[in-house]
């Protein structure tokens, strides 16, 4: 799969993507351009340029599906690649081209939810969040 197709934004130090597993509506992830492998070991920068990036995705999911909260996550596990996943949760369903996304595990740590959606409903989720995201400027 291209997955530059979903991407929303590129920094110095980070590609910020839409997931392609909308379990979570607007799930995103940030993947880190550099060499390490552990948050806690990147140059301050790169902390300033997620942290100030995450700020404006965190805004831009809020104004468009009005998430309850947020979870966060770098694991590292599956993909050897520092990335950071940011999950909106949502206490009830939202709806988007006229299909529902929920979150059954709302309240507990997230399971996973794996809904998979159609090319051109990613694509639309991709556009909207990029078009709010970008507008929230630099």
């Amino acid at each position: 799969m291209d997955y530059e197709q979903f991407k929303i934004d590129s920094g110095k130090y980070w590609d910020l993507f839409l997931h392609t597993d909308q379990g979570l509506l607007g799930r995103c992830y940030f993947w880190y351009k550099g060499e390490e492998r552990d948050l806690m070991e990147v140059p301050e920068i790169a902390s300033l340029e997620l942290i100030a990036n995450g700020k404006r995705i965190h805004n831009a999911l809020t104004r468009l599906f009005h998430p309850d909260l947020f979870n966060y996550q770098s694991l590292n596990n599956r993909t050897l690649h520092l990335h950071f996943h940011v999950l909106p949760r949502y206490e009830h369903p939202r709806e988007f081209a006229l299909r529902e996304f929920s979150d059954p595990d709302f309240g507990k740590a997230y399971q996973g939810n794996k809904q998979l959606v159609p090319l051109e409903v990613l694509l639309q989720i991709k556009d909207r969040v990029a078009g709010r995201y970008l507008m929230l400027g630099r």
